[in-house]
């Protein structure tokens, strides 16, 4: 029975060490300013879709 106790506890610590040492960690930066917060937001574009209509006319 201590056994099995033993073992429980022991993976749950390896999971608890597991998640902290590699789990994801996001950092998100706010401007102080908001029209830099709108120029962001509203401004965005799409480096995949900028030249849609060269990459159109290109495939044909």
């Amino acid at each position: 029975m201590k056994k099995i106790i033993f073992e429980k506890l022991f993976l749950a610590l390896l999971i608890l060490v597991f998640a902290l040492n590699f789990g994801q960690k996001t950092e998100f930066t706010v401007p102080k300013d908001i029209e830099a917060l709108q120029n962001t937001i509203f401004d965005f574009t799409n480096d995949f879709t900028k030249d849609e209509p060269k990459a159109a006319a290109a495939g044909r």
